[in-house]
């Protein structure tokens, strides 16, 4: 199935030294803002140079079409660092509307976010047991 890449934010990657609980940190509460549609919260996890150039992406707006196609974000787990995005750390994460997907960050060296991208394949709604 061909691969949608929904790529949030391409920013260039600093070599973070970041521990792997730094990014449990991170992804707990991206998911606690992301499932209670707190854009603006999301925004200031990012370095604020930053700040502005990717606010569109997290508006309410946007919030609500995420979540009306992907559903809340009920998981994550560790997977370990992407070999295809220097520095990245990959996460499976489970969506409660499509497939099983992951996603990759990267903290700076202050643990804001410096690249943030959803991998997911097209979205498809979860088959419904006992049916």
């Amino acid at each position: 199935m061909k691969h949608l890449l929904y790529a949030l934010l391409f920013f260039p990657f600093f070599a973070s030294g970041q521990s792997k609980a730094d990014y449990e940190k991170a992804m707990a509460k991206f998911q606690k803002y992301y499932n209670q549609k707190k854009g603006a919260e999301i925004v200031k996890m990012f370095e604020g140079k930053y700040r502005n150039d990717i606010a569109w992406m997290w508006s309410k707006t946007k919030m609500d079409t995420l979540l009306n196609e992907y559903g809340k974000l009920v998981s994550f787990k560790y997977i370990g660092q992407d070999p295809n995005n220097t520095g990245a750390v990959a996460y499976s994460s489970v969506f409660s509307k499509i497939e099983p997907n992951h996603m990759n960050i990267l903290l700076n060296k202050n643990k804001f976010i410096e690249t943030f991208i959803l991998v997911t394949t097209q979205p498809m709604p979860l088959k419904k047991k006992g049916k």
